[in-house]
């Protein structure tokens, strides 16, 4: 048994030498004459009949084991990418629930937690019109995607801020969507700049015809 593992064991048997219990079961490494470790799901039950003795079973997990540990790394590599993310992301319900938000996003909200933002609804609360919400889900649900789509979101300071969504669509195995997974951008101050351009340019294109106008009259 790997010496790391040997207290756990350990423990599991003098359970059942103290009658605590009629059966163990641990989890644990063993090592290999080769010095290589495979993991063991092992069960066993005391034996009374003449001499007190143990018999049980193990079995070699290392597969389930090295697919958990992958897993684990998987996930944490995606909770690590979510929760340092400079754009903010959310997984919601179709009703609108936030089951999880990135600290990205409660700082664009203007939120003071993810507790907090995460006792919101999407479509009553954050959205300026909850009509929008249902008619970009319309128009995207079918691609399983949402794509470059735009809208007004409500800070909590009831500012008004303009958003990009790009994202996915998930769905049961029944074909009902069962979530959205959607990164979110702030573009509030690039539609600002854009607006201030066209507004010049109408400006500059005014200037030049009341110019032609002038020379005309002259």
């Amino acid at each position: 048994v790997h010496p790391q593992d040997r207290p756990k064991l350990n423990l599991a048997i003098r359970k059942v030498l103290e009658g605590k219990t009629e059966e163990y079961s641990a989890q644990y490494r063993v090592v290999r004459p080769d010095g290589t470790t495979c993991w063991v799901d092992a069960h066993g039950v005391i034996v009374r009949n003449g001499s007190t003795h143990m018999m049980g079973i193990g079995v070699d997990i290392s597969g389930v084991k090295e697919a958990e540990e992958k897993i684990l790394a998987s996930e944490e590599k995606y909770r690590n990418l979510f929760e340092n993310a400079t754009y903010g992301i959310f997984l919601s319900m179709p009703d609108g629930t936030l089951l999880d938000v990135n600290p990205a996003l409660v700082r664009m909200l203007g939120y003071d937690s993810k507790e907090e933002l995460k006792t919101k609804n999407l479509e009553r609360d954050i959205y300026d019109d909850p009509g929008v919400r249902q008619k970009i889900l319309r128009t995207h649900e079918p691609d399983q995607r949402v794509e470059g789509a735009e809208t007004t979101w409500r800070r909590k300071d009831g500012k008004a801020i303009t958003v990009r969504m790009n994202g996915g669509v998930f769905r049961g195995k029944d074909g009902k969507v069962v979530r959205f997974e959607v990164m979110v951008e702030d573009i509030t101050e690039r539609r600002s700049l854009e607006a201030q351009f066209r507004q010049s340019q109408k400006m500059e294109a005014v200037g030049l015809l009341a110019g032609g106008i002038s020379h005309d009259f002259n």
